[in-house]
């Protein structure tokens, strides 16, 4: 058999196959929660489930102001995207944002694929108010200014470590190497965006041959969205620089949640310390994205850092699981949401 032949036969059968493929990565994605769960049992057990339920205890009724505090950032978040929204022209209620922004985190968090699960909800929903394309361009310029705000903190985080930790000489290096890796390669997103970037993919995709109708249908619309995006960074370049502080605020806000709990649990750190902490609530999100919720590996982070600080590290496991905790309320929130709102159509 040819290898064309053959390679079409693969094709073939991976198209016929997405329904298969998708009940794989459902079990997959089941798999990696079940041993993020196993994970998370064995390490309460290696502390004590008395021990854990002691220190959680401290919160007590006080647990409702944790469960509060996320309104600080979504409400900035949401506000950020609002004005993305308002500077292409388009009127939406900040409440319509607030809770599809709430709803797309929720979708992130119980998800293996994080953003890219509840971006593309965030976009339907959003569409009841508006355009497709403007809903679309605006969720990508607010996931960018996102990862910015992101960039900020966690430039914050590795400039103040890189003078207070005694670190390693091998790290005092990679430490302003990512810096400056994480720097250019926003520029380059960024420049790309502004070049147009869907429809640079969408060509590339056209040369594979793969669903070359459906994208040449779609052509316009794509020229419109890069059009959009292109607009937002040339015609507001004062509000991109307004937005990706509001951006990384809303991330500063979740070292302060985390100070908040401490101060609560009677733990013994300082507020750096809890940046410390939220720069690796980022960073472990990132690299076990298939874990939905990072569940088990985010305890086992906060533990080995408090170690590394000389901090009695079941502190760090008790109060990644009162975050857990506030986290569940939250996707519940979210979850709530999707099943009652329901947002008329635009006339």
């Amino acid at each position: 058999m040819s290898r064309g032949r053959t390679t079409i036969i693969l094709i073939f059968f991976v198209v016929h196959q997405k329904m298969d493929i998708k009940k794989i990565q459902k079990k997959l994605s089941m798999v990696f929660f079940l041993f993020g769960l196993l994970l998370l049992v064995f390490l309460i057990r290696k502390v004590g489930w008395e021990d854990v339920w002691q220190q959680i205890q401290k919160v007590n009724y006080k647990i409702f102001y944790i469960f509060l505090f996320p309104i600080t950032w979504y409400s900035i978040q949401s506000f950020a995207w609002w004005r993305v929204l308002t500077d292409d022209g388009v009127k939406v209620s900040l409440i319509h944002v607030f809770l599809t922004k709430i709803t797309g985190e929720a979708i992130n968090t119980v998800t293996p694929l994080s953003f890219i699960g509840g971006d593309p909800y965030r976009i339907y929903l959003l569409q009841k108010k508006t355009t497709k394309t403007s809903s679309a361009s605006s969720v990508v310029i607010d996931r960018t200014m996102y990862f910015l705000g992101v960039f900020l903190l966690l430039l914050l985080t590795l400039c103040i470590g890189w003078f207070r930790l005694a670190l390693p000489p091998l790290w005092r290096v990679l430490f302003p190497v990512f810096i400056v890796g994480f720097f250019v390669f926003f520029i380059m997103l960024v420049r790309f965006q502004k070049k147009g970037m869907f429809t640079t993919i969408s060509q590339l995709v056209l040369k594979t041959g793969i669903q070359k109708d459906r994208i040449l249908s779609y052509s316009e619309k794509i020229a419109d969205l890069d059009e959009k995006i292109g607009s937002f960074y040339s015609k507001h370049k004062a509000h991109f620089f307004e937005i990706m502080i509001l951006h990384f605020i809303g991330r500063f806000l979740g070292a302060v949640e985390i100070f908040i709990i401490a101060s609560l649990l009677g733990l013994p750190i300082e507020f750096v310390h809890c940046l410390y902490l939220a720069s690796l609530t980022i960073l472990i999100n990132f690299l076990f994205v298939f874990i939905p919720g990072s569940m088990g590996v985010m305890e086992s982070g906060y533990g080995a850092l408090f170690y590394i600080l000389k901090i009695n590290w079941e502190h760090g496991v008790a109060l990644q699981l009162v975050r857990r905790i506030r986290a569940f309320f939250w996707i519940g929130i979210g979850l709530l949401i999707i099943l009652f709102y329901k947002p008329t159509k635009k006339a």
